[in-house]
Parts: C-alpha cells; sequence; structure tokens
C-alpha cells in the first residue's frame, strides 16, 4: 500500500471515528419514541424570530461577555464564527470562545474552570452525559422566558430531571444531527442499484433492500463490504429502542427487551456475512471496497471534511432505512444541549447568545451544507415525527470500550442473551453512578 493510501485510510479512519462522537416522507412510521421526545416540524417557518430576540436584549447586557466553553472553534467552521460575529454587532453582547479539545480534555477543562471559580457561562454537551449533568444550572437560572415553540421541547426533556430542564435548545438548528448512511453513488450505478435517496422518497428504503444490496456487492471480493459503522446501535435506534430507558427522573435497564434484540441478532448476522464491518477506512488505490458507512448530518456541513473526499466515487447521503413492516424511529446522533455553567457570571445572556447562534436561519443553510441533496436530507429529517436518540452509548463505558463495541466485537446473534448477561453488572454500575448524579439535581 503507497504512502498516499495509507493516508487517505488513515483520514477516513479518522472522520469515522468523529462521526460517531446520525425521515419524514415515506420512510416515516407510527410509533411514539423516547429519550428525547418526538418533535418534528421544524423548518425555517418556525424558526426563532431573531429580529424579535435582539430587539429584547435588556439594555443591562449591552457590553456584557458570554464565555463559551466549546469543544471546537466556531471560528474553524465558516459560518459558525460569522453567525457569532453578527449578534456581537447587532446584540452589543461580547462572546468569548473558551476551545477545548473534544473529550475527556473536554471534561477536564470542564470541571477545572468550575473547580477554581473560573466557569464559563454556557457550555456545550451532545448527550446527557455526567458531565451534562454534574456542572450545569437549570436553565431558569437565566431568567428567561422559554415558551415561544422554536425552543426546543424535547432538547429541554432530554436535559431534565425531575421536570427540570438543565440544557436547552432551538428545534430548527443546525446542532441537532441525525444519523444518516453515506453511499457511494458511482458504485452504486456501476452496480445497477437503485438509488437509496429516490427509494427513501418512494418509501422504499429498508435494511432489508441495504442488506440485499450489500450481499451482491460483497460478492466480488472477501475485502469488500457492505457497510462500515462505528455506531454499533444504528439497527436497534431506527426501532426506537435501546439498553437503557429514562423516565424524567432516573435511568433503567432494557436490555432484553424482544425488538432490541431483534435489531441487534439482524446486525451480527450481517456482521458475519460482511454486510457490516467495523469502521476502518478501507479503501484500495481505485475505489472504495465498502458500499455505506455510517455518519451523521455534521458530516454534511460544507466545513467538514468528510463530504469533500470523493476521489474514489461520488459520495451521498440518506436517512437511515426502516425495516419492512415495523413502525421507523429517525435517529438522533446528538442534540447539543447548551448548559448555564455551575457558578456562571452572566446567566441571562446566555439565551440571547444560544437563540441566535443555535439558530439556522441564521445561517444560509444551501451553502452551508455540502451539496443540494446534503441540504435536502438535512431539512427532511429536521420536519420528522419519532426522533429517538439512544442515551446507552455515553453511559455504558467500561474497560476502555464501550458496552455496543463489545457486542458488535464478540457478541453472537445465537449467544446475545448470554453474552449481555456477562457484561450486566459492568453496565448496571455505570448506569448507576449516573443516577447517583442526577440524585444530587
Amino acid at each position: 500500500m503507497s504512502k498516499t493510501i495509507k493516508k487517505i485510510v488513515a483520514l477516513m479512519l479518522v472522520l469515522l471515528l468523529a462521526l460517531s462522537v446520525a425521515a419524514c416522507g415515506g420512510n416515516g412510521g407510527t410509533g411514539t419514541g423516547n429519550n428525547g421526545g418526538t418533535q418534528g416540524g421544524a423548518s425555517a417557518e418556525n424558526a426563532l424570530d431573531s429580529a424579535a430576540l435582539i430587539a429584547s436584549v435588556p439594555a443591562e447586557l449591552k457590553g456584557t461577555t458570554v464565555r463559551f466553553l466549546n469543544w471546537y472553534d466556531p471560528y474553524d467552521f465558516g459560518q459558525e464564527g460569522q453567525v457569532i460575529d453578527r449578534f456581537k454587532q447587532e446584540s452589543g453582547i461580547n462572546v468569548e470562545i473558551i476551545d477545548a479539545q473534544y473529550g475527556d480534555a473536554y471534561n477536564e477543562k470542564l470541571a477545572s474552570m468550575v473547580a477554581t471559580g473560573d466557569s464559563p457561562d454556557v457550555y456545550t454537551s451532545y448527550t446527557p452525559s455526567f458531565n451534562a449533568m454534574k456542572f450545569s444550572q437549570p436553565i431558569s437560572v437565566t431568567g428567561y422566558d422559554f415558551s415561544d415553540p422554536a425552543w426546543s421541547k424535547s432538547t429541554a426533556d432530554l436535559y431534565s430531571v425531575n421536570g427540570t430542564p438543565y440544557a436547552f435548545g432551538l428545534s430548527y438548528t443546525p446542532f441537532k444531527r441525525f444519523n444518516i448512511i453515506i453511499y457511494n453513488s458511482s458504485s452504486m450505478d456501476e452496480m445497477g442499484f437503485d438509488d437509496p435517496w429516490e427509494l427513501y422518497k418512494k418509501g422504499e428504503w429498508t435494511w432489508e433492500k441495504l442488506e440485499e444490496m450489500s450481499a451482491e456487492w460483497v460478492k466480488q471480493g472477501t475485502d469488500f463490504y457492505g457497510m462500515q459503522t462505528v455506531i454499533y446501535n444504528m439497527v436497534a435506534e431506527t426501532v426506537g429502542k435501546d439498553f437503557v430507558t429514562y423516565d424524567g427522573s432516573k435511568y433503567s435497564l432494557n436490555l432484553y427487551d424482544a425488538d432490541l434484540l431483534d435489531a441487534w441478532k439482524f446486525l451480527l448476522e450481517g456482521r458475519d456475512n460482511r454486510i457490516f464491518t467495523q469502521g476502518t477506512g478501507v479503501f484500495d488505490s481505485m475505489k472504495p471496497t465498502t458500499l455505506f458507512a455510517i455518519g451523521n448530518t455534521h458530516s454534511l456541513e460544507t466545513a467538514n471534511a468528510t463530504m469533500k473526499i470523493q476521489k474514489y466515487g461520488t459520495f451521498k447521503a440518506v436517512p437511515m432505512p426502516k425495516f419492512e413492516g415495523k413502525d421507523f424511529y429517525t435517529p438522533v446522533n446528538e442534540t447539543i444541549g447548551f448548559s448555564v455553567a455551575t457558578g456562571a457570571k452572566n446567566p441571562a445572556a446566555v439565551p440571547y447568545f444560544v437563540g441566535y447562534f443555535a439558530n439556522l436561519a441564521n445561517y444560509e443553510p444551501h451553502t452551508y451544507y455540502y451539496d443540494e441533496q446534503s441540504h435536502d436530507v438535512m431539512m427532511t429529517l429536521l420536519a420528522t415525527d419519532n426522533q429517538y436518540q439512544s442515551i446507552s452509548r455515553d453511559i455504558f463505558v467500561f474497560e476502555s470500550h464501550p458496552f455496543h463495541w463489545n457486542l458488535f466485537s464478540n457478541g453472537t446473534a445465537a449467544q446475545i442473551t448470554t453474552f449481555i448477561q456477562s457484561m450486566e453488572n459492568q453496565a448496571a454500575a455505570k448506569m448507576e453512578e449516573l443516577n447517583q448524579v442526577l440524585a444530587t439535581k
């Protein structure tokens, strides 16, 4: 393998791993979601009115500063920095960006700032993890009225404890990121397969169809795979099931639900037949040997490099498929919650900043997303009902590997119950850690 190809492989691996930290139309279902609600219908028509927001900024907040802790610098992402600059100019509120690396470094930075009395005013979380809840205050501390329906009820519910929300966000926003599938349309054409996006719009994009295409694709050689993934609960999410449930006050195990186990058996059987494989960025020098890859809608943004890698074909996006004859849920990969930190000095200014910065209406969507299909996929997903966010992937981390990774790597469809039982005590212990944090709220 040449040095150039090794670099491409390494880059694809990084991108796939980043995607783990993803329909209206005919693919919709009829069930009721959990873990973040079912709110849909978000569009530019019901976005928060930014002009009214700016006009309502209290005089005493002008000239003050909002300190914003994030896991990347928004000024590195094109339009995000431009939106912040417009907010500062129009509102008279300054914004200080505190950039911390994603993962443990971010958590350590947040903990250190709070402990030393140097708290940010607002910080971001992508799911209600230990740090998201431990260092946050109720959003009521801002004194702001969040009754406008443009503020996302599902985000507030996801980050609520005993009915008290500890983070907030908007419904029409680029910061709700859905699971999607990225596919090589050049390879699809070569194989004579129907285009997945067209199938989706007709209500015919199914796991069974993906399996059928992949089974034909892998006949070309033992190094060919149907779909790479680093989100191992991706199938279960489309039936609205997870290993953990949340009732608004505490988390509980849900390890042996029949629909959940059936979804995982489908995934594990597909792994054994090279329908699914762990994300490794496996490409040869001429064309990819993988037809599909998991992603989330963050990868559709123009500022993100994923969709720009077109050397080995034309990459396009499609929402997740459904199972034939089953209710479908639109999987949410990340619901970015904005929390007021413990010890924040300027909590009153936070909603004005978030209401402007997180509002997709303040961006140019057709250029914010990589191409027209990427834009259309995102707009479709924002408008869907039955949105579902898994929470267990961020709770079940032990022995350096998440619960889902262990199950996908080492479990079998035939012995799935036994394998889950072998991890149950560890899973229960990790879940109880978060419940103890919630009990302090």
